[in-house]
């Protein structure tokens, strides 16, 4: 069985490259009364699990350029870590972002 936050989180993962400050507004809405880091925490958790079951991937992202270099697992969970990751972006500046995988979109598809 599957929470609402993993439904969430997985499926702004799908549906586009999700900003990390976008999951944290995604899990915002789901819980608009928790505190801003426990809603960072919940996200980066969440986001650890996913990368470890290769569900998602991380990118670094400069969308006016149109460049997307997948990060590797090791810088990536020392971006979920970095607080400076989890900024917004503005389309002329770098962003991490987060992808689902093949194996996440059928997690995805199974899920209750």
């Amino acid at each position: 069985m599957s929470t609402d936050d993993e439904k969430v989180l997985l499926w702004a993962a799908i549906e586009d490259d999700a900003g990390l400050w976008e999951t944290e507004w995604e899990l915002r809405a789901v819980h608009p009364d928790w505190a801003d880091a426990r809603v960072r925490e919940r996200a980066r958790d969440l986001l650890m699990q996913f990368l470890e079951a290769d569900l998602v991937r991380l990118f670094r992202c400069q969308l006016l350029e149109g460049r997307r270099v997948e990060i590797d697992r090791a810088e990536a969970v020392e971006m979920l870590a970095a607080s400076a990751s989890w900024d917004p972006a503005g389309h002329d500046e770098p962003s991490i972002r987060v992808a689902a995988t093949e194996a996440g979109e059928a997690f995805y598809a199974r899920m209750d």
